[in-house]
């Protein structure tokens, strides 16, 4: 038996609905899609790589172009940006500013990156990986240690101002 036999072949498109041009050539759109809690920067670069096997046998005049790559395009400048220092001198200048002391600004200015390297061991470890989400989440983290620290660092500074020494307990 045939395939003839049972079924009609042709090359051709499943609709005509729509046109693809890339330069005002005719071309094909072939749209891919991250499935949902893949790593954005991996899956990027796994089709760009096997694109890069596969235009190997293309026929001579074919060529690809990857035209439109939102997630990679935007995910690893935000990645490699040096918005985390930026952050850190913005903290030790405010606390500095509020707290009108380096001696008081030592705890945020220790706690913020041991928080930080924790945090990526055991994001590390339980194979996060960094996204808009986790980065939101550290943050607010930052926040947090920041706001812990001063509160702990005025507390500190009252008991001395009411008498007492910094290694006395209450």
């Amino acid at each position: 038996m045939r395939l003839k036999d049972v079924a009609r072949v042709e090359l051709a498109a499943q609709d005509y609905t729509t046109n693809s041009y890339l330069d005002r050539d005719p071309a094909v759109a072939l749209a891919i899609y991250q499935r949902p809690g893949s790593n954005a920067l991996a899956t990027a670069k796994g089709v760009i790589d096997t694109m890069n096997v596969v235009a190997q046998r293309f026929p001579p005049g074919i060529k690809y172009a990857i035209v439109y790559n939102p997630r990679s395009s935007f995910s690893n400048p935000s990645m490699r940006d040096r918005t985390i220092g930026e952050a850190i001198v913005l903290v030790v200048l405010v606390v500095i500013l509020f707290l009108q002391s380096w001696r008081a600004a030592i705890i945020p200015i220790v706690a913020i990156p041991v928080s930080l390297v924790g945090t990526f061991f055991f994001m590390a470890v339980f194979g996060f990986t960094l996204n808009n989400l986790s980065l939101f989440g550290l943050v607010l983290a930052i926040g947090i240690v920041v706001d812990d620290a001063i509160v702990v660092v005025e507390n500190v500074e009252r008991n001395i101002a009411a008498g007492l020494s910094p290694g006395m307990p209450r």
